[in-house]
């Protein structure tokens, strides 16, 4: 418990304030966009435009912050400019796993042949617990609601915006920060599991299906680790988050969202 409590102290009590603030480009655009996600929510509730709104901002973020730029040539975090096609198929083949860990559980074919896990993981495996086999209809997201250019929006907002922006914090800052305070003097490849695994469980707990969300972290980490760059973890993210917006729009699949 005692290391457990050493690692998240190490984000704040463990080095003075400006030392947190130097690693702006890291983490302000997550924690803008989390914000901007519970004003526009609280004011409007889930909205189609809100969300276009919310990618707008987060394209803009992410053009000021430019987290990528400390993604260069530095021993702490090299970038692989141009990507194995080992890499790319491996980073590929982790976003459609990942895809399938999403939705799985929840489909008719599980419910059908492993009722009483697909019961459990309904009941206890979001929340508020309980509401993963409810309905979600009809949803503003839906086409029909409006419009496929909104529509259109949600997929590419989640896959191109928000993906990138939870890997560099997640993967890129926040692991490597309950590692030590000057997050660049530490290579993208070293390997901690416990600030591993709790980066994994925070990833987890943001999500509404938090034991999915927990996995997807884990595989997201075990990329970044694995081949020490950022851009495959980014490549992953990005192609769960694009088949998942394919499989919610043409199957109508909108609790996902």
């Amino acid at each position: 418990m005692g290391t457990l409590k050493h690692h998240l102290s190490a984000i704040w009590a463990a080095t003075p304030f400006p030392s947190l603030l130097a690693d702006w480009r890291h983490w302000l655009a997550f924690v803008a966009w989390l914000g901007l996600m519970f004003a526009v929510q609280a004011a409007y509730g889930k909205s189609a435009g809100g969300y276009a709104a919310m990618t707008l901002a987060g394209v803009v973020l992410l053009i000021v912050t430019k987290p990528w730029r400390f993604y260069g040539s530095s021993a702490s975090a090299p970038v692989t400019r141009h990507l194995s096609l080992v890499t790319l198929l491996l980073s590929v083949g982790a976003g459609l796993a990942v895809f399938v860990i999403w939705v799985g559980p929840e489909t008719e074919w599980v419910r059908q042949q492993f009722p009483g896990l697909h019961g459990f993981y309904a009941q206890w495996c979001g929340y508020p617990f309980g509401t993963l086999a409810k309905p979600v209809a009809p949803s503003v997201y839906a086409p029909e609601v409006c419009g496929w250019t909104l529509a259109l929006v949600r997929v590419a907002g989640s896959a191109f915006v928000i993906a990138m922006i939870e890997e560099f914090f997640w993967r890129g800052w926040l692991y490597r920060r309950l590692m030590a305070r000057e997050v660049q003097t530490v290579p993208l490849r070293q390997w901690n599991w416990e600030a591993f695994a709790i980066m994994v469980a925070l990833f987890g707990i943001e999500h509404d299906r938090w034991l999915a969300g927990m996995a997807a972290g884990a595989v997201y980490g075990w990329l970044m680790v694995r081949t020490g760059s950022i851009w495959p973890p980014i490549i992953a993210h990005v192609v769960t988050n694009l088949v998942l917006g394919w499989y919610v729009l043409d199957q109508a699949k909108y609790g996902f969202w």
